[in-house]
């Protein structure tokens, strides 16, 4: 699930999708690939793509590689950090940005 913050009430705006490789033998971490796709608001019908090395003990910074709709050609970077983990499926992040082509 996409929120606009990291509440569990807060309004739903779309999906994050993931794939993840464990990358280190000596340490959590991992290669990530992120997809998110809004579905709602403003955005909703683009896309955001991020890649990058993710620890999640650690704050986090990957790339942003590009996007669809209002994020086409999208270039910049994230900075995440792990808030809470709920179960072994959920993990809520926090994730902030700034990019080439759009400002928050």
């Amino acid at each position: 699930m996409l929120r606009e913050g990291p509440n569990p009430s807060s309004k739903l705006i779309g999906r994050a999708q993931e794939l993840a490789v464990q990358a280190s033998l000596e340490s959590p971490a991992y290669l990530s690939a992120f997809n998110f796709v809004f579905t709602a608001g403003e955005y909703n019908g683009s896309s955001i793509s991020i890649f990058g090395r993710a620890v999640l003990t650690e704050t986090m910074e990957r790339g942003i590689i590009g996007g669809t709709g209002k994020f086409r050609m999208a270039r910049g970077y994230t900075i995440s950090r792990l808030i809470r983990r709920t179960g072994t499926t959920e993990i809520v992040l926090v994730v902030e940005y700034d990019a080439y082509i759009f400002h928050y």
